[in-house]
Formats: structure tokens, C-alpha cells, sequence
């Protein structure tokens, strides 16, 4: 493996993490065992292991002797051990899905060694409904939610009588795939400016359009950063993690979005506005203004399963408005506006200026200028497209997969969506020490569906 310098993209992940601000990236699937599995998991745990071979991407650790703001690169590991990197667990008595989320919350609050290669992967026994629990941990500088996405599909198999498929990080998985289009993310320091050079015309028209807009009158669609309201949602954050899942069906969703009028990223948008309103209503913490949310959007070119390829929009979350018709449709007219805005520039220019808007985020950690500045938004909403169909890993059937994601910019709480098969499986990924109460949000998300099928006439 050669030395590989880290594009400024995933680079900047390195110089957010704190002990407050971990920056890696989660996910809990749940597999049906199958009958010779026991019920003990040994087996699977030795046959997980059973790979002498790793892919490229994961055998990879930092190289930044002076810091990762200095030339940063990734080196192989020579001492690679993989007994480290993948691990075996068992939940206490009496096997809850609580005590799973308790179990899975501690393992995503703990940071990464930096000296290894920065990925783990659990197998977790002792559920009581007897499913195979495998929660995996990868640095956020690796890899996005969509590449992560390809990673997991890459070990599962559609067909369910396909056996001898290698774990996730099996060398076996590895495609050629093509990196990037000549020039982009690659060269010299000196190509790196060239092309961020060549940027700035449409990063300075961009920029002129958000300051107009914030001129304008506040009946703009347009969110604006720094135009949101301070609320429980941003503050100093700790490293604790408290970690709630739960799965809705996707043709309800879907159906609840047609009779609204709104697309499916409309519907859940809206589904965790309503559920955020009521959250902080029963807080006594809901703001006047409303709220409002970065969501990561995917400028990926190709089918690469490495690194970052995400810029962002800021929509509003209309948490001011209590009838659930006029919340939907002023949700629907924000993200019209901010896509429309994106789709005028080119793939370098929406990174360029995602990495020129969210600059104050990378300053967070070390200013703590949560208490200082205004928010620039008070949460991020991901959603990340999953498989279809039903997958399988040696014949055990993958039945749920939830995302988790990572916490920064004095945002205590971030909502991942993804999509598997009929059913969309929601996760929260919330600072422990300052949002009470968390898994309350599920009703409340349940109460805000529920709210969009009463007002389009569904039920």
C-alpha cells in the first residue's frame, strides 16, 4: 500500500475530534440465526475471524506526525491485528433491546485509537428474541453514510442459499472501482488550489445569493445559516452518547407524503419536525422561531465504498407552525429552495462552499463558541438510500440495520435515516448529558405520522 494523502474533506474530520466531539460512524444490524448457529454464537464469531485477508481500506492508519493540519496521510499498518479490530460481546440479563441500546450507546462514545486502523466490529449475543447482533465502528475520515451503505451491501447476498461470503472487511469484497475523474481529489497541493481557485466564481455567486437572502424579507423559503434560534438542541456538548432506533413502514410514509403532496425526503423531514416540536413542547423548550437542519446531500460521481463525497443544505423545519398541513408544505417550499440553489453549481464548487459555510463548525471545538455564536443550524438530518431486497449473510437473514452518526459543532442531537426493503429504520444519536428523556422522541415521531394521515384524510 502506498502512502495516500487524506483530501481536505476527510482531513477535517481529524481536526474536529475532541473528546467531546468523537468523529466516527456507527451501525447496528440484526441478523436471524440460523439453527446450527446454537445458541451460543462461538461459531459465528470464529468464522468472522476467519479471513487472513483485508481489504485496502481498512488495513490503512493516520500518518501525521506533526499533527493531522499537516500534511496528513494514510500509511498501511504493519502490526495489523485482527483479533482487535473485531470483537465478541454479551448483553446482560434479561436481553432487551434496552439493554442492547445501553450496551451500544457506551461503545459509540468511546473514541477511536488512532495508532490502528480505525474500525471495530462487534458481535453481540444474549438477545432474548435470540437474533445476532453486529454493531460496526469506522472513522467518519474513511468513509460517508452512502459509501458506508455500499460497504455493508458488499458483504450481504441477495440469494439466501449463497455461502463461504466473507465479513465486510474481507480483501475478497474489493472491486475496481474508479477512484475519481482526472483532476478531481488528487495531485499535487499546488492542483488542489488550482481547482479551488477555479471554484470561486460560483462559490462568490452562491455567497452573494445567501447574503442577499439574508436581506430580504423573512418570507424567504430559503434557510439561511446562522438564522435559527438557540435551544436545548445546541450547546456545549460532552462525549456521551445515548443511542435510540426504532423502524416505520415505508409505504406508510410514502403514502403519507402523496396525500400531502410532498416527495418521500419531504414526508420525513416533516415526520422528525412534528416529532422535534412535541419533544421540546413537553420540555418547555420549543423556540418562536423555527428550527432549522443540515442535510447532507451526496455529490458522489461514481460507486466508490471510501472517503467523503458530501456536501449540505439547510432547510427549515417549521417547528413554529402548529397546523401539520402548513408545516409540511413550508418544509416542502425550504428544500425546493436550497436544491435549486445547489443545482447551480458544479460538483467543486457545492464542496467548496459546504467546506466555506461550515467553517465556524471546525472552530467549535477548540473556541467553544457554542455559547457565543448563533447556531448555523440546530441539527443535522441525514438520509441515506439502502437495499431494496431482503439480504443475507451466509443464510442468516439481515431483518433491520440502523445508522448512527456522530455529534459536533455544539449539535446535541442527529437524526439518520435508511431505507431497507419496506421499512425505513430511523436512529437517533443524541449528547447523553443534554437531551433528557430521548427515547421519548419515538412516540413522538409515531404522533407526528400520525398527524400527517388525520390531516390528509388516510385515517
Amino acid at each position: 500500500m502506498r502512502k495516500q494523502k487524506l483530501p481536505i474533506t476527510d482531513s477535517g474530520f481529524f481536526l474536529m475530534e475532541t473528546r467531546a466531539t468523537p468523529m466516527h460512524v456507527g451501525g447496528l444490524q440484526l441478523f436471524r440465526p440460523l439453527p446450527e448457529d446454537g445458541n451460543s454464537f462461538q461459531r459465528v464469531y470464529e468464522e468472522m475471524r476467519g479471513t487472513d485477508q483485508v481489504r485496502e481500506l481498512l488495513r490503512k492508519k493516520l500518518h501525521a506526525p506533526f499533527g493531522p493540519a499537516v500534511n496528513p496521510m494514510w500509511v498501511e499498518d504493519k502490526d495489523f491485528d485482527l483479533e482487535y479490530h473485531v470483537r465478541m460481546s454479551a448483553l446482560p440479563k434479561p436481553g432487551r433491546y434496552r439493554e442492547l441500546f445501553e450496551v451500544l450507546s457506551r461503545l459509540h462514545s468511546i473514541p477511536m485509537d488512532r495508532d490502528r486502523p480505525l474500525w471495530e466490529v462487534h458481535l453481540i449475543e444474549g438477545l432474548k428474541t435470540g437474533e445476532l447482533a453486529v454493531y460496526s465502528k469506522l472513522h467518519h475520515s474513511l468513509i460517508d453514510g452512502i459509501a458506508g451503505a455500499r460497504l455493508m451491501q458488499d458483504s450481504l447476498r441477495e440469494d439466501a442459499a449463497a455461502r463461504d461470503v466473507p465479513p465486510l472487511w474481507s480483501a475478497r469484497h474489493e472491486k475496481s472501482r474508479r477512484r475519481s475523474k482526472p483532476g478531481e481529489e488528487s495531485g499535487t497541493p499546488l492542483d488542489l488550489l488550482r481547482r479551488q481557485w477555479n471554484s470561486i466564481p460560483g462559490v462568490s455567486q452562491s455567497a452573494k445569493d445567501v447574503a442577499q437572502a439574508l436581506f430580504r424579507s423573512g418570507d424567504s423559503p430559503l434557510a439561511m445559516p446562522y438564522r435559527t434560534p438557540r435551544c436545548i438542541l445546541n450547546q456545549e456538548i460532552s462525549g456521551f452518547r445515548r443511542l435510540v432506533s426504532q423502524t416505520w413502514s415505508l409505504q406508510r410514509i410514502k403514502q403519507a407524503g402523496k396525500a400531502m403532496g410532498g416527495t418521500l425526503n419531504d414526508t420525513v423531514l416533516a415526520m422528525c419536525a412534528g416529532a422535534l416540536r412535541q419533544y421540546l413542547l413537553n420540555l418547555n423548550e420549543l423556540p418562536k422561531e423555527p428550527l432549522t437542519a443540515m442535510v447532507p446531500v451526496s455529490v458522489r460521481p461514481d460507486d466508490s465504498a471510501e472517503g467523503n463525497a458530501v456536501a449540505s443544505i439547510i432547510v427549515s423545519l417549521a417547528t413554529h407552525i402548529e397546523d401539520p398541513t402548513e408545516r409540511f408544505h413550508a418544509i416542502k417550499r425550504s428544500t425546493d429552495a436550497a436544491k435549486h440553489a445547489l443545482q447551480r453549481l458544479t460538483r467543486e464548487q457545492i464542496l467548496a462552499y459546504t467546506i466555506i459555510a461550515n467553517g465556524p463548525v471546525l472552530l467549535e471545538p477548540f473556541l467553544k463558541t457554542a455559547r457565543r455564536l448563533p447556531p448555523i443550524y440546530n441539527l443535522v438530518i441525514s438520509n441515506v438510500p439502502g437495499p431494496r431486497k431482503p439480504l443475507y449473510w451466509n443464510g442468516r437473514e439481515l431483518k433491520a440495520t440502523y445508522p448512527f452518526s456522530l455529534l459536533f459543532g455544539g449539535n446535541a442531537l442527529n437524526i439518520t435515516m435508511l431505507s431497507y426493503v419496506d421499512n425505513y429504520e430511523f436512529s437517533f444519536t443524541a449528547c447523553r448529558k443534554s437531551l433528557p428523556h430521548i427515547q421519548r422522541i419515538i412516540d413522538d415521531m409515531e404522533y407526528s405520522l400520525h398527524e400527517m394521515e388525520m390531516c390528509s384524510g388516510i385515517r
